[in-house]
């Protein structure tokens, strides 16, 4: 049976073989970089592209192979700057850590005594570097942490529920920074919220009947499958050691809550002129930031917004896909840059950012 061609005139093929590129010198040079399997991958998926599109010359085939191999060893965790105004954004992290909490990641990354008494020479617990932090940050009798709040209310349902009713309130939570109130039994948040540092489950008791509690949560064997690791563990210790001391200031998360209009305004009003001065016009608009993450819900935090001139959803899209990406807002059909959330240090790198979107999409 004979298939019958269609009357377009099709386009004869002239697709070079994978065996025969590959030893071309600007393959060779990509196999020490990146290895003969990868590289011969990449080759037969731009020639399968071209197969069905039009035939490359040698050039551009070369710089399209190079390309894919690059994105497919391109890390996916990017370092983003945070102009949305939310404070605690759950797509990018929640709380962004001290700059003394990362550095302890390295003392983590290696080897530490993470389970060992350096005095007894003995075998410790890891939870034990936390557990007088947390019960002489919050005053009380007993404390827990394993890798996030959720994995906590589960430890503790399994351990002390099962079978019976169960009644949450979200009037029983701790309130970092002010009035600390905790329920008969145990209480359980965040360590990645308002306190600042990296995604743990805190659990605190106060009352016999929650120091007992706790000991029932401790021998589980499920807290082992939910314990805390080592470099939350570091960051978690850090952020805590900063509260105790009273150096607030350094931990963003408390920083960006604190932030005076004052600040604010002087830190757009800056962006602005340095903006207007490259060309990209803008306006300065008061707005609100967010605590964001479940936190402080309806409580709103006075800003002030610059609002760049333009098709907001382009800019917003053109500062996403930047390097570095830039996440913004749009509000009043403007897309908005909120001081509030971008971090020490960042300023210079965001106006580069929003410069060059600016002329990416045709504005400037």
């Amino acid at each position: 049976m004979h298939r019958v061609r269609g009357s377009q005139v099709q386009r004869p093929l002239s697709l070079p073989a994978v065996g025969r590129l590959i030893n071309q010198p600007p393959y060779a040079a990509m196999v020490e970089e990146f290895g003969r399997v990868r590289v011969v991958e990449a080759i037969r998926e731009q020639v399968a592209a071209e197969r069905g599109d039009e035939v490359l010359d040698d050039g551009e085939r070369s710089r399209r192979v190079s390309a894919r191999l690059h994105a497919g060893v391109a890390p996916r965790l990017q370092r983003v700057i945070n102009a949305s105004g939310v404070i605690l954004h759950t797509n990018l992290g929640r709380a962004p850590l001290s700059r003394s909490a990362t550095e302890a990641l390295a003392v983590a990354g290696g080897y530490s005594n993470v389970e060992l008494d350096l005095v007894t020479g003995k075998r410790g617990e890891r939870a034990d570097l936390l557990i007088e932090l947390l019960t002489r940050l919050f005053v009380c009798e007993a404390a827990l942490v394993v890798n996030n709040n959720a994995a906590a209310i589960l430890l503790a349902l399994t351990a002390l529920c099962k079978g019976r009713e169960v009644i949450v309130s979200r009037g029983q939570l701790v309130e970092i920074g002010g009035s600390f109130r905790m329920p008969d039994v145990i209480v359980t948040f965040s360590g990645d919220k308002l306190l600042g540092g990296p995604q743990a489950g805190v659990i605190l008791a106060r009352t016999p009947r929650g120091v007992a509690a706790m000991r029932k949560l401790a021998k589980h064997p499920l807290a082992r499958a939910v314990r805390i690791d080592k470099l939350t563990l570091a960051a978690l210790e850090t952020t805590l050691r900063q509260r105790l001391a009273g150096h607030v200031e350094d931990i963003p998360v408390e920083r960006m809550l604190r932030m005076q209009i004052s600040e604010i305004k002087r830190r757009a009003g800056m962006w602005s002129v340095k903006l207007e001065e490259r060309g990209v016009r803008n306006t300065l608009t008061p707005g609100d930031s967010a605590a964001g993450g479940g936190s402080l819900p309806g409580h709103a935090l006075p800003t002030v917004l610059l609002a760049l001139a333009g098709p907001a959803s382009r800019l917003a899209t053109a500062l996403r896909r930047g390097e570095p990406p830039v996440i913004a807002r749009i509000e009043k059909d403007a897309c908005c840059l909120d001081p509030r959330t971008v971090l020490k240090g960042e300023d210079e790198t965001l106006l580069d950012a929003v410069e060059a979107a600016v002329k990416s999409v045709g504005v400037l």
